[in-house]
């Protein structure tokens, strides 16, 4: 005779899990739809009040410095696409 209590038991403290996984779920949604943040994970928050140093990343793609960099790579990787052009045709 199979212990049938037993597994009610098991039955029962896994729906209790997935019910308390649901409602942490829940609660995350709530905080993200009730507040000015952006839940990652729901464990850390960060502000969208605090999106400053994206700002400033963006400023800094603006400057000259950045787009000369940003041109020597592409140069950089364009000749090295050549070069490895090149050795395939001699292979």
């Amino acid at each position: 005779m199979v212990d049938s209590s037993g597994m009610l038991q098991k039955q029962w403290e896994k729906a209790s899990l997935k019910r308390k996984a649901n409602v942490q779920m829940d609660k995350c949604v709530e905080t993200l739809l009730d507040s000015n943040t952006v839940a990652n994970g729901c464990d850390t928050n960060v502000s969208l009040d605090e999106d400053h140093t994206f700002t400033e990343r963006e400023k800094l793609k603006e400057t000259d410095e950045y787009k000369g960099a940003l041109e020597e790579e592409l140069l950089a990787r364009e000749q090295a696409l050549k070069v490895q052009a090149e050795e395939a045709k001699q292979q």
